[in-house]
């Protein structure tokens, strides 16, 4: 076996079926490919819709989730998520994926969620003279 043939990609579902088939079902077949590790797309899927629940930490986003541990035990999971917001579903997702055998899972995102600039430490921008 060769070593990226126990890697696979998998994401952070949606929070409804048709959102997650729309946004992730062709990146993962895609993505794969090109990566050439396994498309682990169905290893997790929506047993049922739920609300979103976009930053926040205190709701269960696994609770709608089915975890194929035959697809996911004994490999390195590569979890995608467009963005990242309180790191809330990777935490849980992540858990989950451990919890079913996989050696190891890394998060990979396209974007993170900053604070509100009143809440974020920004220093402070030095004005400069225009050359003339």
């Amino acid at each position: 076996m060769k070593h990226r043939d126990v890697f696979s990609l998998m994401v952070i579902p949606a929070s409804t079926r048709q959102r997650h088939e729309h946004r992730f079902k062709d990146f993962c077949t895609t993505a794969s490919r090109l990566l050439r590790i396994t498309n682990g797309y169905d290893a997790i899927t929506i047993t049922h819709d739920r609300e979103e629940y976009k930053g926040r930490q205190d709701k269960d986003k696994t609770a709608n989730l089915h975890f194929d541990a035959t697809a996911i035990r004994g490999r390195h999971i590569l979890l995608f998520d467009d963005l990242l917001t309180t790191g809330a579903g990777l935490s849980q997702v992540s858990r989950r994926l451990l919890a079913c055998g996989a050696l190891s899972v890394t998060g990979i995102f396209l974007a993170k969620t900053l604070p509100p600039e009143d809440e974020y430490d920004f220093l402070p921008v030095e004005e400069t003279e225009d050359e003339e």
